[in-house]
């Protein structure tokens, strides 16, 4: 490694390493990334480029309309078609299971990842 070793054409006193030499010009260290403060972050809401929003918004939109249409056109039956208690019962099993499930599979990815990285350490 080249910790603590200075580059020729750099100050004596100026000692690089590989996080910030990272095999380019001597004169372009890595530096951190500046971000735009804002008041709590709220410029991010409005940021167009990488965000999810703008992709979501159609979809979401379409189907909150959806709803409000059969809200508004079967609100008079809700009431009759819905009265037995099993119909909310079976659906709470169903997405009982699901979260359950989905939780399961992202705590064996995490421990496959924790120990993919304890791996990684013991062969540096």
């Amino acid at each position: 490694t080249n910790k603590g070793t200075v580059h020729p054409s750099s100050n004596a006193t100026e000692a690089y390493t590989d996080e910030s030499y990272c095999g380019r010009n001597p004169s372009h260290r890595a530096t951190m990334i500046e971000y735009n403060k804002s008041y709590y972050g709220l410029n991010l809401m409005w940021r167009v480029h990488g965000s999810p929003l703008y992709k979501a918004a159609i979809p979401g939109i379409l189907s909150a309309i959806i709803y409000l249409l059969i809200f508004y056109r079967w609100r008079d039956y809700a009431e009759t078609n819905l009265d037995h208690p099993y119909a909310i019962g079976v659906l709470v099993t169903g997405v009982s299971f699901i979260i359950v499930f989905r939780a399961n599979n992202a705590y064996q990815r995490y421990w496959e990842a924790c120990s993919c990285v304890h791996h990684m350490m013991s062969k540096w």
